[in-house]
């Protein structure tokens, strides 16, 4: 274990200026010890040895005791990264050496970190990345802080915050804690403050609801086909929307807040270009009973639902996401509710009804760029209804 403390060299021949005032290091495993000089002197008389700080009575008291503060609080935040990070006497030193000013901010560079990866066309990466900093940034009080900040202790109170207060689970942890790390190893090329912080991984529960936990879903849907809402963002919104579009074919809930009767509704079928996946995948699918059921509760004019109203379509998803999977839970859900959970789980159901994975794979969207596909051709429309209607038809 390092121990750095502060001493007055009154056991050595003294000068003008009075006694060293130096920075003592010492591994107590190897007994090595080093010394930091700071260059600044007082006489005994001028030095409190309990406080280790100069006395009143010192000529140049309120400069070196701006000093000797700084120096403090330096050797404490020495002593905790040591212990939890297995420090060296010469990383100490470093550590103490170093000048304040250089120190730069964390935030700062993980703002220049997360606007060059938007520059080479990386938004994915850097939208996860910013909602880790942001969670990071709140925990910190809304503070700046600097690489040299970012130890150990933090990290783990910032671990433990996430988790006791039921904001993460342990994986929520891990993965914003993987982002952080990424973001400071890209500066100082290192990852040693994240050695031991980094929470277990858990089992993930199913991102598709079983056939039992969609007829429940279902159900509880079914029983508010009769209430009319204005709004866009209740329980029975959301249930609407989400098994809207497990009905319509596996689709994106930001597709469906997009769809519209004047454009994508024809013959009732639904048809309409993907916007998630990065592909030019179109969408050609009957639209079931049921889904026709729930959207006649909907008077929008042209949108097929009141998503639009929305102020912001990320805000939207990220409380639907967080109010659907809490109400669903209480309902006998126990897999992972998302927006992705209609997509996950009418493939599942697909795969479970013994419906071809190719013929899948055309009504939910999936790209396929082989060789074989492009000559394949599309499945006759005939067969590609029968299938969705079988999916949708087995949570009855």
């Amino acid at each position: 274990m390092i121990n750095t403390k502060l001493v007055l060299f009154d056991y050595h021949k003294i000068t003008k200026k009075g006694f060293p005032i130096k920075v003592s290091i010492t591994n107590g495993a190897t007994k090595q010890q080093k010394y930091i000089n700071l260059k600044i002197y007082s006489h005994a008389e001028h030095w409190d040895k309990i406080t280790l700080e100069p006395k009143r009575s010192h000529p140049n008291y309120f400069e070196l005791l701006e000093l000797i503060l700084e120096y403090k609080t330096r050797i404490v935040k020495a002593n905790n990264i040591s212990r939890t990070s297995s420090w060296s006497i010469d990383q100490v030193i470093a550590y103490i050496n170093k000048d304040e000013s250089n120190n730069e901010g964390f935030f700062k560079f993980a703002d220049f970190h997360i606007a060059e990866l938007r520059k080479f066309n990386k938004d994915k990466t850097a939208d996860i990345k910013q909602t880790a900093i942001n969670s990071f940034f709140l925990f910190n009080n809304s503070l700046e802080i600097g690489f040299d900040d970012v130890t150990p202790a933090l990290l783990k109170k910032y671990r433990d915050w996430g988790i006791n207060s039921d904001k993460f689970t342990s994986n929520g942890m891990h993965s914003y804690l993987s982002k952080l790390k990424s973001i400071y190893n890209d500066s100082i090329g290192s990852t040693l403050p994240f050695k031991g912080v980094m929470p277990k991984l858990a089992k993930t529960k199913n991102k598709h609801l079983t056939l039992d936990e969609m007829c429940i879903t279902a159900k509880l849907c079914n029983a508010n086909l009769l209430i009319v809402t204005n709004g866009y963002s209740s329980i029975e919104n959301y249930l609407d929307y989400f098994m809207l579009c497990f009905y319509l074919g596996g689709i994106d809930l930001i597709d469906l807040a997009n769809l519209k009767y004047s454009e994508h509704v024809k013959n009732g079928r639904l048809i309409f270009q993907r916007q998630k996946g990065g592909t030019d995948v179109w969408i050609d699918n009957v639209i079931p009973v049921p889904a026709f059921e729930i959207l006649k509760k909907y008077n929008t004019n042209d949108f097929l639902v009141p998503i639009f109203k929305a102020p912001e379509y990320r805000n939207f998803r990220s409380n639907f996401n967080r109010r659907l999977r809490s109400y669903l839970e209480t309902n006998e859900i126990e897999s992972y509710v998302s927006s992705k959970s209609p997509r996950y789980s009418f493939i599942n159901l697909a795969k479970n009804s013994g419906v071809a994975r190719e013929l899948t794979e055309e009504i939910v969207g999936h790209s396929k760029n082989d060789v074989h596909s492009i000559y394949e051709g599309s499945f006759p429309i005939e067969v590609k209804n029968a299938a969705h209607l079988k999916i949708s038809e087995s949570i009855y």
